[in-house]
């Protein structure tokens, strides 16, 4: 791969990383809304209520009961509820599935295909806590779809890249913010990868 289509192709991908974050906090204004709040109702009575004053001794201590066991449920409730929220109330592969995802990656490949005339195109992987930004590059950019390459060339074009990203690298640090707030997973990890139109990988880079 030659060095000016690894300058090419960073450089679509760091104007694609800029515009996704505008994109996302566009978005994020109009889909957004206040989370409801979570509530646990008591509906269990005091049994005890109806007995005579003679049992209050022990309506006391059967009341005491339910309310620790109502509170430490309610307590659990309300935690789950915290986490489903902190988490955006999906996984990373579900979110690589949903609409929203699919509304990105149609608006990334329109601005993509048009700066790299149709040469490149992206789209997101998700695995666990990890969600990959892969940008798809065709054999008319490369010259080959990737069946051809030698661990050599596979080798020099990694190493090329990696030069240019390095100096680039903060230039994505927008994208991998937003993706942690929309998501809602703080221990995301954003990755960045590279393959050719066979899917041999050519790149791989932690954000």
């Amino acid at each position: 791969m030659k060095k000016k289509i690894v300058n090419v192709i960073l450089s679509v991908a760091v104007v694609t990383s800029m515009m996704f974050t505008v994109t996302a906090c566009g978005s994020k204004d109009n889909d957004k809304a206040p989370a409801e709040s979570a509530a646990v109702t008591n509906t269990v009575e005091d049994a005890a209520n109806t007995d005579t004053e003679g049992t209050a001794q022990t309506d006391t201590a059967n009341a005491d009961t339910e309310d620790t066991a109502n509170a430490d449920t309610e307590d659990t409730a309300q935690t789950d509820t915290a986490n489903a929220n902190a988490e955006g109330g999906m996984t990373v592969e579900e979110w690589v599935s949903s609409e929203e995802a699919a509304q990105y990656v149609e608006v990334l490949n329109t601005t993509i295909g048009a700066m790299s005339n149709g040469m490149m195109t992206t789209e997101f992987e998700g695995e666990g806590n990890t969600l990959s930004m892969v940008f798809v590059l065709s054999a008319e950019a490369l010259g080959t779809d990737g069946s051809d390459l030698t661990d050599e060339q596979k080798s020099e074009m990694e190493t090329q890249m990696q030069q240019q990203f390095d100096g680039l690298k903060d230039q994505f640090q927008p994208m991998r913010d937003e993706l942690k707030e929309t998501i809602g997973i703080s221990d995301l990890v954003v990755q960045i990868v590279y393959r050719t139109s066979n899917g041999t990988e050519l790149f791989r880079h932690e954000l």
